[in-house]
């Protein structure tokens, strides 16, 4: 009888083994029964040696089924739990939805700082840059979007937006930049392949010049680049000079030949925040409103 029992009791465990792996989920590495972001981050210690064989279900590691775990099964599991993708990666389209939510951003600015307008002294006012910029490169667009949050004061604020779990979220809120000891506002950012750099720092005065570029990573800004020349008084040729390159003591050469390098990977203008030098800049911005509206 007890014998019986026993072998009940094998078979009932070795179903229920079965069953469990039946029941594995698609991107689920680490099977607790969901597919959350430490199944992807399981994926990406796997592929470095930091997680065993046996720590990761290798079947539901291999996301897009090409027979082996690479960091495209991990990048698949991130695309979909940020809602950009179904676990077979088709794109799912919530174009119509973010759009209506940046246009509500849009709507709440301008009611905050105003229509963007030309100023006084030549200067644009209120809400003076819309526009949508994949920043990420993830074929999902951010708001980007620049502002004076006195509605008569020259824009001081560059935001930019995303649309996270079903809303628009800032994603990051910094200064309008400032160049010289004038005056002049103005932002820049640069597009490289299918991802856009954002100038996120800048000074320009007598003893420092220095700015910082980052890039959209996991819904945060993450600084990519930087450099500073400082010195006691830039109009004195005596003056001694100290170069950093991403916060490495350089020579001026060295500084010189990596901030080209840098930028000449793609197309960077600086737009000034002034009628003057952008006749065009307010009607393009509202036209991006209008498109916007349009999904309202």
């Amino acid at each position: 009888m007890k014998r019986i029992i026993s072998i009940i009791c094998v078979i009932a465990l070795l179903s229920c083994a079965v069953l469990t792996a039946g029941a594995a989920l698609r991107g689920d590495s680490d099977r607790d029964g969901d597919v959350t972001i430490l199944d992807a981050t399981r994926i990406q210690r796997f592929l470095a040696d930091l997680v065993s064989k046996n720590d990761i279900d290798s079947s539901a590691a291999d996301v897009d089924a090409d027979g082996s775990v690479t960091i495209l099964d991990a990048t698949r599991v991130q695309r979909f739990l940020a809602g950009l993708c179904d676990i077979d990666g088709n794109i799912i389209d919530d174009s119509s939805d973010r759009y209506k939510a940046y246009y509500q951003v849009v709507k709440s600015l301008t009611e905050k700082s105003g229509a963007g307008k030309n100023g006084k002294y030549g200067y644009f006012v209120g809400l003076c840059v819309v526009k949508l910029i994949d920043f990420d490169g993830d074929d999902a667009e951010e708001l980007y979007v620049v502002y004076s949050e006195d509605s008569e004061y020259i824009p001081d604020k560059q935001e930019v937006y995303g649309y996270v779990n079903g809303k628009a979220v800032s994603l990051f809120k910094g200064k309008v930049h400032n160049y010289g000891t004038s005056v002049q506002p103005f932002v820049r950012y640069m597009t490289v392949g299918s991802v856009t750099y954002l100038l996120t720092g800048h000074k320009s005065n007598l003893m420092t010049l220095s700015d910082t570029w980052s890039a959209l990573e996991n819904n945060s800004m993450k600084e990519i680049f930087s450099y500073t020349d400082e010195c006691s008084d830039r109009l004195d040729p005596s003056s001694t000079h100290i170069y950093t390159l991403n916060g490495k003591t350089v020579s001026k050469k060295t500084l010189e030949s990596g901030v080209e390098a840098f930028e000449a990977q793609g197309d960077c203008p600086r737009i000034d925040l002034m009628s003057y030098y952008q006749k065009d800049l307010l009607s393009d911005t509202q036209k991006t409103i209008d498109f916007l509206k349009a999904y309202a």
